[in-house]
C-alpha cells in the first residue's frame, strides 16, 4: 500500500545557508524520489527562536522545491500536539509530538552533517506498527543514506546520482 512520509530538513536559519539548512534542490529530490512510492510527502518544521517557520519555508526556497516535487510544507508550530506515553520510560513518560508526524508511516531526519536517516515507527517505538517489512526497504530495497552532495549510497557501497 501508500505511504505517508515525513520529512524534517534542518532549517536553522531564515535564510539558506549551505551548511546550515538543508539544500533545497536536494530537499525537491529526495521529495520527489519518495513521491514515487509514498502516497503522500510532508515536509515540516516549527518556528525558530526569533523567526516565523513560513518566512524560512520561503526565504529559504524549501516551500517551492517541496510543492516542485509534489510534497507539502507544513509549519509544526501550527500542528495539534499529541500527548504519547512511554511504555517502561525511566525519565520521560510522556512526549508530545505533532500530529502530522504521529500519523506518518516513517520519518526522514536531517542531520546537522545532511545525512539523512530514515526511521519506521518499530525503530522509533512510536503507536502504529509497520508491516515487517521497514519502509526503507520497500522504498530502496537497500540501506541507503543521501549526503549533502545528492549521492545515495546503497548498502553494496555504490553511489548513484
Amino acid at each position: 500500500g501508500k505511504h505517508k512520509i515525513f520529512v524534517k530538513p534542518n532549517m536553522s536559519h531564515p535564510e539558506y545557508v549551505p551548511g546550515v539548512v538543508t539544500s533545497p534542490a536536494l530537499l525537491r529530490e529526495m521529495v520527489g524520489l519518495l513521491r514515487d512510492s509514498a502516497e503522500e510527502v510532508v515536509v515540516g518544521e516549527s518556528n525558530g527562536f526569533n523567526y516565523p517557520c513560513q518566512t524560512a519555508f520561503e526565504k529559504t526556497g524549501i516551500e517551492t522545491a517541496v510543492k516542485e516535487a509534489g510534497g507539502t510544507a507544513v509549519n509544526l508550530s501550527e500542528d495539534r500536539l499529541i500527548k504519547v506515553k512511554i511504555e517502561n520510560g525511566m525519565a520521560l513518560k510522556e512526549l508530545v509530538l505533532p500530529k502530522t508526524v504521529l500519523e506518518a508511516d516513517a520519518v526522514v531526519q536531517w542531520s546537522h552533517k545532511k545525512l539523512v536517516r530514515l526511521r519506521t515507527k518499530q525503530q522509533t517505538h512510536l503507536p502504529t506498527p509497520l508491516p515487517k517489512r521497514g519502509l526503507l526497504q520497500t522504498l530502496c530495497h537497500s540501506k541507503t543514506t543521501v549526503d549533502c552532495d545528492g549521492c545515495a549510497s546503497g548498502s553494496g557501497g555504490k553511489r548513484t546520482h
